[in-house]
């Protein structure tokens, strides 16, 4: 993690006007701290008479006080850069609980420079709500910018303000600005009167779509009018098929989506009151789905502000690869709105990483010097004429089941056949750096060996490795990945520069001991490089 994590959890009942609060800082340095947060009947009263600025203020110096003011402007000074700040209630159920989480958190100011600054607007406090998920089965895998693919849902129907009093927006211009706002990200548009969308903006057309596009969509940007009824329930206003109003009950969204096997890693609501405390969407989204990030709005908001904001975030989200980061910087250019506050980032990650920003392999063949022709110098060094210290660099989870795996049943075989196996830790140097170590024991390996799984797939440090190792291949114009199949895993699951390999399937329920065999032929060969006409050869 980069940035440094401040970290404000409100748990405990304490009494009927007081609650536990635990922070912890995570950064350079690590430090905690306990304190209470005291809101009586009166406090909640209050609130609800105060400006947008003074609730934020009134609420941010009940919390802040004494020990936790001095801890969290302490933190903040040793912070190197930024330091992200995430919020959770963890407070069991109540009529008190109710109302503690019903307050507008997103106003909340923090004390910053002998002042009192709204933290949602402030850049160098990275602001999200943290939600907890108990979807433990639904992984998401880290994805880089060639993965990235939208699906758009813009919603305004034709009675929206004869039966539902709410008003109409112009669709073409919404979908224009979010176009716009993509840049080059591909994106496909659910919406009426739009001469290329792929469809309507209905509940079953959007669930057609997100189960049966390959690859699968990473951004779900939707669009419509939103409420929250005297339930707590949010609603969606999008259209059927004769482009009517069609109430969405987002339990009934969430169920829907519970079948999609490919879920979005963000999903953008830009829907009033979508991310209400009370049993909001985008919490729902996040507990029920284990949804990454979710973008909501924690009350009503002009569509103006919410294109405006959405068109500020998704250039900086391509700039930073964090959401919170980019929301920040997307809100800043509108802090003079009435409304900016109201969008909001709940998250169930404390890094809100949301883009592995290494070099893609588009990019670094589109960036080479030689990209036009792929001329790639092949001199006698890149017919691999030079001395490797190990003959193969494991790339592996070390979590179970495949350690085991790794060093009983992988290691052992390629050892006992003269070969000499760096794993992953066996080059590094105590003191350095973890990313620079394993640069350098790729480097030192002639080839490196992924060990592909369900694991693998979901682990950052395995997907900065292999595309690493990638980098070096194309710039040496050489052949250095293999992957090995572990476990069986779906094509359409892998990226796309996993896919392009041939694997060795050492799961193959007859051919596994013979695919051993000529693993261990291959990797005692020397390097395959790349001929000027794209033929690999040795």
């Amino acid at each position: 993690m980069s940035s440094s994590v401040f970290i404000i959890r409100i748990q405990d009942k304490q009494s009927e006007t007081a609650w536990k609060v635990h922070a912890e800082y995570r950064g350079d340095s690590t430090g905690e701290k306990n304190d209470i947060f005291e809101f009586s009947a009166e406090d909640f009263r209050h609130l609800n008479t105060l400006s947008t600025k003074d609730y934020g203020i009134y609420l941010g110096k009940a919390l802040f006080q004494n020990d936790l003011r001095e801890f969290f402007k302490s933190a903040f000074h040793s912070s190197q850069k930024l330091m992200k700040v995430t919020l959770s209630i963890d407070v069991e159920d109540s009529s008190n609980s109710d109302n503690l989480r019903a307050l507008h958190w997103e106003r909340l100011c923090v004390p910053m420079d002998q002042s009192w600054q709204y933290l949602p607007l402030e850049q160098r406090l990275p602001f999200s709500h943290h939600v907890s998920t108990a979807n433990l089965d639904r992984k998401y895998s880290p994805i880089q910018k060639d993965n990235l693919k939208a699906l758009v849902l813009v919603a305004s129907p034709e009675n929206l303000e004869t039966e539902y009093n709410l008003a109409s927006f112009d669709i073409e211009v919404t979908v224009a600005g979010i176009r716009s706002a993509f840049g080059d990200i591909p994106c496909d548009i659910l919406a009426n009167h739009i001469e290329d969308a792929i469809g309507l903006p209905t509940l079953k057309k959007l669930i057609e779509c997100l189960t049966n596009t390959n690859p699968p969509y990473t951004i779900l940007h939707i669009v419509s009018h939103g409420s929250i009824d005297q339930r707590g329930n949010t609603w969606l206003y999008w259209s059927n098929q004769a482009n009517q109003v069609e109430p969405i009950l987002g339990g009934d969204l969430i169920e829907k989506l519970c079948i999609v096997q490919n879920l979005p890693h963000l999903i953008f609501l830009c829907s009033c009151s979508s991310a209400n405390y009370c049993g909001g969407l985008a919490q729902g989204l996040i507990q029920t789905l284990a949804t990454p990030t979710v973008v909501a709005m924690t009350d009503s908001v002009t569509i103006k502000t919410a294109t405006e904001l959405a068109h500020n975030f998704y250039p900086r989200l391509l700039k930073s690869g964090e959401v919170d980061v980019a929301l920040q910087q997307a809100a800043a250019p509108l802090a003079e709105r009435h409304d900016i506050t109201i969008p909001a980032l709940f998250s169930s990650r404390l890094d809100n990483q949301f883009l592995f920003l290494s070099p893609s392999v588009k990019e670094i063949v589109d960036n080479s010097p030689n990209s036009k022709n792929l001329n790639i110098d092949h001199s006698q060094k890149s017919r691999d004429k030079r001395e490797f210290e190990y003959d193969a660099y494991i790339s592996y989870v070390d979590e179970e089941p495949d350690s085991t795996w790794v060093w009983n049943i992988l290691v052992p075989k390629l050892e006992d056949a003269g070969l000499k196996i760096a794993v992953s830790g066996d080059t590094d140097i105590a003191g350095v750096a973890k990313v620079v170590n394993i640069e350098r024991g790729l480097k030192l390996s002639r080839r490196t060996l992924v060990v592909l799984s369900a694991l693998y797939l979901a682990n950052t440090m395995g997907e900065f490795e292999n595309v690493m190792i990638q980098t070096i291949s194309i710039q040496e114009g050489t052949a250095r990945l293999v992957i090995i199949e572990k476990d069986a895993v779906d094509l359409p699951n892998l990226p796309y520069r996993l896919q392009q390999l041939t694997a060795v399937k050492l799961n193959h329920p007859h051919r596994a001991e013979r695919e051993f065999q000529k693993l261990i032929q291959q990797l005692k060969q020397p390097l395959p490089y790349r001929t000027s006409d794209g033929v690999y050869e040795i």
